[in-house]
């Protein structure tokens, strides 16, 4: 983001959240990283974004955007486009957004095994003064 920043004005930001669990059980299925390491990797990643989270940055969680009651977060979505993108009239976006295929979403989020440093930051993210 910090080299965006030197050529570009940005007007707020996006940040799809996903449970350490999800995230860590996916880079050990597909990239064979053993969890400790995952882990590790996740809380670097995500310690950068949340020093860039603010009033004008749109949290989505993966596991409620994918999940039976997606429409609250598909709401948050479309007030994020109009109020701080500034986009009041863009396709899809005032119609039923269909284009969340769960099909690819193989790892549900438990705090079973979690490291107690990792289930911090995520607490942290969840409360980071976000868009609401």
């Amino acid at each position: 983001l910090g080299a965006w920043l030197e050529h570009v004005s940005i007007s707020g930001l996006v940040v799809a959240l996903r449970h350490p669990s999800a995230s860590v059980a996916s880079l050990r299925r597909r990239n064979r990283l053993p969890s400790p390491v995952g882990h590790r990797f996740w809380r670097w990643h995500m310690e950068a974004v949340l020093d860039r989270i603010d009033e004008r940055t749109l949290v989505l969680r993966q596991d409620l955007l994918t999940g039976p009651d997606h429409d609250e977060e598909i709401e948050r979505a479309r007030r994020w486009l109009r109020d701080v993108a500034g986009l009041d009239n863009i396709a899809g976006v005032e119609q039923r957004i269909e284009v969340i295929d769960r099909s690819l979403v193989h790892h549900s989020p438990t705090s079973e095994g979690v490291p107690t440093e990792s289930l911090a930051l995520w607490q942290r993210l969840l409360d980071a003064p976000s868009f609401t």
